[in-house]
C-alpha cells in the first residue's frame, strides 16, 4: 500500500476534519452498544457499510473524509452484470442501457479464460480512468495521484496455486422426520425450506450463540439441568441448524484479534460449515468456502445449500499483481477437512460478453450443497460459482434466487433438486429489494417488491421515491408490474399469500396495501389502509388476519416507540385495523430510549398462534443519566376477542449494560417459556409468567467476544 494511505495519514486526516458530534467516540459507543447486535453479524466493517442501509450516514462520513486521500466515487459503483433488465413503467423513469440475457452467461472452458475475463474487466476499469493506470497482469502495477504528482511503484509476486480438484459424491440420501413435539423453532417463510438462527432446540435441549461459542443448556420443566459450552475454537457463529442426530454451525473463517483496533479491521475471507454430533458435541467433519456468509437453507428432506459472496470490497487497489499461475487469487476454492480444492473451471460461470468498466475487483457468488443424510454430511455434493455478487437469498422447494443490488437488484435463479446446483436465468429489475419477504415464489411466477428512486435530469438529485411490485415466469422474463403505490415513501414489509400481496410503505403513516396477484398479467390494487407509524414486519395469523409488528408513530411521522398491529384481511377490498397494542408503555421514562432487536431482525420475535403467545424483545435504555443504566425484557401478548392482552414479561436490570445483556431470544418448551441473552438464561411459566430458574454466566470470554478478542 502507497505511504499515502497508512495508518498515520489517514488519522491525520481524520483529526483535520471537523466530525460532528454524534460520531464522538462517546456517542458512537452508545450508538453500537445499541446497534452492536446487527452490527457483530459480520466481520468485515466495509462491507457491513456498503450493504446495511441503516449505517449510510456513517458511509457518506467516511467517504467525506477520504475524499481528499482517495477518490472513491467511481471505485465503488455496482457491478453490472450483462443480464436483462426489467425497467418499471413510470413516466419519470430515467433511460436504461439496452438489456441483455442471461444467456449471455456460460461454462468457462479454462482457467485461462477466467483470468482473462478479469484482467481485461481489471485493466477497461483502469483504462477508463484519466488518474489511475495499472495492470492486472503485468511485470508492474503503477499508481499515479494525479493531484500531487507521487508515483508508488510496486512489484508483488504471486504465490503459485498447488491446489487439485477432488470432488468427491456424497452417498444417497434418505428421508428424514422432523419432531414435531410441543415446542417453538424459527418460522419458516416457506413450507418444507428450513431457516437458520442462533437458537435451535429440539425439545430437550436448547442451543444458543450470538457471538463466540455455542452454548447447550438441557431442559427440564423450566429448569436448567446442564449447560456445557462448546464450539469456542470456531470463528464468528453466523447460524445453525438442528438434523435428526446433528448440529450444523456456519461460521466466519477463525480470526484472532490483537486488540479492539485489529478485530474492527478485521476482513474474514471465508464461511465454514462445521458438523457437531449432537450426542456428545463431537466434531465429525468441517468445510470451508471462500466468501462472506449471505445466507443458507435447508430442505426438510436433508439438502442444505450455502451462499457466500467472495468479492474484493475494499474499493482500493489491489494489494499486488496477479498472474495467470496465481489461481488462488481469481478462483473460488473450498476445504474439506483442510483438504483444500480449487473449483474446476466446468463449475464457474461467467459472462461471454466483454466485461463492464465500472469496477475492477473479482467477484463471485459461491454456492455448495450438501447432504445431512449422508455418512460424511460435511461432503458438499455440489459447489457452483458465478460472476457476480449475492445478496438477499429466497429460496422455495425447486429453486434458489440470490439477488444484489441497490439502485437495479440483480437476480439470479438457481434449480436445486437432490443436492445440485443448476443455474438457470437472471435479470434484472429497478430498485432495492428490502429483504426475503420482498419475494415469492407461487404457481410458476417470481413475485419481487421494491423501492427505487426517480433523479432529475443530470442523475444527480431524487426527485421522486417510488415501489415497484414485479411478476416474472420462470425465464425470469416480466409477465405484469404494478407500480406507483406508496409515492415518495419506502417499502417496510411485505406478505405474500397465494394470490395476494400485503405491502407496507412509509413515511409519515403506514399504509397497507393489498394487491391482488390472481391476474399475474394483470396486479391490481384492491385496498389502501393508513395507520400512524409502520410495520417491519408482517407474518400470517389466522385465517383472514396479518399480525403487524413494528415502530408507532404519530400524524407527522415521528416514531415513537413500538407496536403491534392486527389487521382483518378477509376481505382484501376492505382492509381494516382490529387492535394495536403499544408495547413498553410501562418503560416510559423522560430519559428513556425505546428500542428493539426485532425491527432489524425479524428471528428475534417468538411468534406461536398454536399457543397464542407473541413475545417481543425489548431494550429500554435510561440515557443522559449519571449512569447507563437498562431494562432488557420479552414481554409476551396473547390475542383474544379481537384485543391484544399483555400476559407479562421475562426480564433484567443491568447497570453499565450493552447488547450482551440484552434477550436475544426466546422459545417454549412444554409449559415454560426460555428467553436468552449472552450472560443469562432465564425461564418462566407460561401460565403467568413467573421466573422459574436462571443460569449465569461468568466468562471473561463473553466480554472479549463482544469485541471479536479472542485469547
Amino acid at each position: 500500500m502507497s505511504e499515502i494511505y497508512n495508518d498515520e495519514n489517514i488519522k491525520k486526516v481524520l483529526e483535520e476534519k471537523n466530525v460532528p458530534e454524534a460520531f464522538s467516540p462517546e456517542s458512537m459507543k452508545v450508538m453500537l452498544d445499541k446497534f452492536g447486535y446487527q452490527q457483530r453479524r459480520s466481520r468485515n466493517i466495509k462491507f457491513n457499510i456498503m450493504k446495511i442501509g441503516s449505517f449510510a450516514a456513517a458511509l457518506a462520513l467516511v467517504v467525506g473524509i477520504t475524499a481528499a486521500i482517495y477518490p472513491l466515487k467511481d471505485k465503488c459503483e455496482i457491478v453490472d452484470s450483462g443480464i436483462s433488465y426489467h425497467d418499471c413503467d413510470t413516466s419519470s423513469q430515467a433511460i436504461i442501457a439496452e438489456p441483455l440475457g442471461f444467456n449471455n452467461m456460460k461454462y468457462a472452458e479454462s482457467y485461462d479464460e477466467i483470468y482473462d475475463y478479469f484482467n481485461l474487466k481489471n485493466s477497461r476499469y483502469y483504462d477508463s480512468s484519466s488518474q489511475y493506470v495499472k495492470g492486472f497482469g503485468k511485470d508492474e502495477m503503477v499508481y499515479e495521484a494525479a493531484e500531487d504528482g507521487l508515483v508508488d511503484e510496486e512489484g508483488i509476486a504471486g504465490e503459485e496455486s498447488d491446489m487439485m480438484y477432488d470432488f468427491e459424491s456424497a452417498p444417497p440420501s434418505s428421508n428424514s422426520s422432523l419432531n414435531n413435539a410441543d415446542y417453538t423453532n424459527t418460522y419458516n417463510q416457506e413450507s418444507g425450506v428450513l431457516e437458520s438462527d442462533i437458537v435451535k432446540t429440539d425439545g430437550k435441549t436448547i442451543y444458543y450463540t450470538s457471538s463466540y461459542g455455542i452454548k447447550a443448556a438441557q431442559v427440564e420443566n423450566g429448569k436448567f439441568k446442564e449447560v456445557k459450552t462448546f464450539a469456542e475454537d470456531l470463528g464468528y457463529i453466523n447460524s445453525m441448524y438442528l438434523y435428526d442426530d446433528k448440529l450444523v454451525v456456519i461460521s466466519d473463517s477463525k480470526f484472532e484479534a490483537l486488540d479492539f483496533y485489529d478485530a474492527l479491521n478485521s476482513s474474514v475471507d471465508s464461511t465454514v460449515v462445521t458438523i457437531y454430533s449432537k450426542e456428545d458435541y463431537s466434531m465429525l467433519g468441517q468445510y470451508e468456502q471462500k466468501g462472506y456468509y449471505t445466507d443458507v437453507r435447508l430442505r426438510e428432506d436433508g439438502f442444505m445449500y450455502l451462499v457466500t459472496d467472495q468479492s474484493d470490497y475494499g474499493c482500493y487497489e489491489y494489494d499486488g499483481e496477479i498472474k495467470p499461475q496465481d489461481t488462488s487469487k481469481y478462483i473460488p476454492s473450498y476445504t474439506v477437512n483442510d483438504e483444500i480444492n480449487s473449483l474446476p473451471c466446468s463449475n464457474i460461470l461467467i459472462s461471454e460478453l466483454e466485461p463492464d468498466s465500472t469496477s475492477p475487483w473479482i467477484s463471485y457468488i459461491n454456492l455448495s450443497a450438501f447432504d445431512l443424510n449422508s455418512s460424511v454430511p460435511y461432503n458438499p455434493t455440489d459447489v457452483k460459482a458465478v460472476a457476480g455478487n449475492a445478496g438477499t437469498i429466497y429460496c422455495s422447494m425447486k429453486n434458489l434466487y440470490v439477488t444484489f443490488g441497490w439502485d437495479n437488484t440483480e437476480i439470479t435463479r438457481f434449480e436445486i433438486s437432490e443436492g445440485t446446483i443448476i443455474p438457470k436465468a437472471g435479470t434484472s429489475v429497478k430498485g432495492v429489494v428490502k429483504d426475503q419477504f420482498s419475494m415469492s415464489e407461487y404457481n410458476g411466477y417470481f413475485r419481487i417488491a421494491t423501492t427505487f428512486d426517480n433523479f432529475d435530469f443530470f442523475g444527480l438529485t431524487a426527485i421522486e421515491t417510488n415501489n415497484c411490485l414485479y411478476v416474472l415466469d420462470m425465464n425470469l422474463d416480466e409477465v405484469g408490474q404494478i407500480s406507483n403505490f406508496g409515492l415518495d415513501e419506502t417499502i417496510k414489509s411485505v406478505n405474500f399469500n397465494g394470490d395476494m400481496a400485503y405491502i407496507v410503505t412509509f413515511r409519515q403513516t403506514d399504509p397497507l396495501y393489498a394487491i391482488d396477484l390472481s391476474d399475474p398479467a394483470n396486479p391490481k390494487k384492491t385496498d389502501e389502509l393508513k395507520i400512524t407509524g409502520y410495520s417491519s414486519y408482517m407474518q400470517s395469523w389466522a385465517d383472514g388476519m396479518l399480525l403487524g409488528f413494528g415502530e408507532n408513530g404519530d400524524e407527522d411521522g415521528n416514531l415513537n416507540g413500538l407496536k403491534l398491529s392486527m389487521f382483518d384481511n378477509s376481505d382484501p377490498d376492505n382492509l381494516r385495523v382490529i387492535d394495536t397494542a403499544e408495547i413498553g408503555n410501562n418503560f416510559n421514562h423522560k430519559n428513556a430510549y425505546l428500542y428493539s432487536y426485532a425491527i432489524s431482525d425479524r428471528k428475534a420475535l417468538l411468534i406461536s398462534p398454536k399457543h397464542n403467545i407473541i413475545g417481543v424483545p425489548v431494550n429500554i435504555d435510561l440515557i443522559y443519566t449519571d449512569s447507563y443504566n437498562g431494562k432488557y425484557a420479552y414481554i409476551f401478548y396473547s390475542f383474544e376477542n379481537g384485543k391484544f392482552k399483555e400476559l407479562g414479561e421475562i426480564s433484567t436490570d443491568v447497570t453499565g449494560g450493552t447488547y450482551l445483556d440484552g434477550l436475544h431470544r426466546a422459545v417454549i418448551i412444554g409449559d415454560y417459556v426460555y428467553a436468552f441473552s449472552d450472560k443469562v438464561f432465564i425461564s418462566a411459566d407460561i401460565k403467568n409468567f413467573n421466573q422459574v430458574d436462571s443460569y449465569e454466566f461468568n466468562d471473561e470470554y463473553i466480554e472479549n467476544s463482544y469485541y471479536g478478542i479472542i485469547d
